[in-house]
């Protein structure tokens, strides 16, 4: 309500009182009686109390109304400036992502009227041949200092004393399929395990690995393999006859089934010799023999390559996989009493 409606509505209300008051001239002998002139000044002067109240009140709330179109309005302006200050950053970000994916600015609707800034021809990520060549110059620079550090540490091993802990050990883990021995030890590298602590890999049974490493890395194998969240069966055992899963050797005894698998362990352990780098070869056979995990003539005819000349400490083995003779092709006989009649074993250096 503004101050002109006021003022009017003001001296309305004053008139009409005042011709309450007074009345009409032509009518002034029609108020005889002094009591209805007495009640009409009392109504007139409550009248006049009942207005004076309300103006203010009015007055007030019109304050206020206008107080909060102030405060809306301010509200609107200040919207409207973070509006437009999230438009130019979002302007600038499509800017940046057109300059890194090397698309024109003029391939995608310009977001403001500002000049768009031009492509840099020399960034290298701009050209995929040029991309792809550094890649890789990086990837084999990586891997000369992982193969330098490698050697560092192999050349240190050999200067130092034997270790008192000496000997080898399998370490069987589970593996949900078959895996090529090359794919293993690719798995077990991205896991932390350096293959040079890994001698030999083998498959005693379907879904079981059999990892060789010298006793003094197999608690540090371990560990890395259960921290990278891989398993390890404590409890496997290949020279029991419950490792044996051809069904035609269901019907034997179990300790003739002890026996074919010990068997079959020896055979494996002693194909694995021929695929083993040198020197580590003879230092493992030699543990072997002491386990009695192979024969007297294997571990002889192994020993016999070995070379007196310096320059071949360091040859590499034949790495080749060993193909591994299906259990099917076994003959296996045993005598009255019970034991194993070993079968015949071609020589070992004829067949390399």
């Amino acid at each position: 309500m503004s101050a002109a409606s006021i003022r009017e509505y003001f001296i309305n209300h004053s008139e009409t009182t005042r011709n309450q008051i007074l009345g009409n001239p032509d009518s002034m002998d029609t108020l005889d009686d002094p009591q209805d002139t007495q009640q009409t000044v009392l109504e007139t002067q409550e009248t006049q109390a009942s207005v004076h109240y309300e103006l203010p009140m009015q007055l007030n709330s019109q304050a206020s109304t206008e107080n909060l179109l102030q405060q809306l309005l301010h509200m609107v302006e200040s919207l409207k400036q973070e509006l437009a200050t999230t438009r130019q950053e979002l302007a600038d970000l499509k800017r940046q992502h057109q300059t890194l994916d090397g698309i024109s600015p003029s391939q995608t609707p310009a977001a403001t009227t500002q000049p768009e800034p031009a492509r840099n021809s020399t960034n290298p990520w701009n050209q995929p041949e040029r991309t792809a060549s550094l890649t890789q110059s990086l990837f084999l620079e990586k891997e000369r200092e992982r193969k330098q550090q490698q050697r560092y540490v192999a050349s240190a091993r050999m200067l130092q004393p034997p270790s008192p802990n000496q000997g080898y050990e399998h370490v069987y883990i589970p593996t949900k399929v078959r895996l090529p021995v090359g794919k293993l030890r690719t798995l077990l590298r991205r896991l932390g395990i350096s293959n040079g602590r890994i001698i030999d890999i083998h498959y005693p049974v379907r879904n079981v690995a059999g990892i060789l490493v010298h006793k003094e890395f197999v608690e540090d194998f371990k560990a890395t393999l259960i921290n990278r969240g891989g398993q390890v069966i404590e409890d496997f055992d290949p020279r029991k006859g419950n490792t044996i899963q051809d069904p035609k050797y269901a019907d034997y005894t179990e300790h003739q089934r002890d026996q074919i698998a010990s068997y079959i362990h020896q055979s494996r352990l002693e194909k694995s010799l021929r695929h083993i780098r040198e020197p580590v070869k003879f230092s493992v056979a030699r543990y072997f023999y002491q386990q009695n995990w192979i024969s007297k003539p294997i571990f002889d005819s192994i020993m016999a390559t070995r070379s007196p000349i310096p320059d071949e400490v360091f040859r590499k083995a034949d790495n080749t996989q060993p193909t591994a003779e299906p259990r099917s092709s076994y003959t296996f006989e045993f005598d009255d009493e019970g034991l194993l009649i070993l079968p015949e074993i071609p020589d070992l250096m004829e067949s390399q």
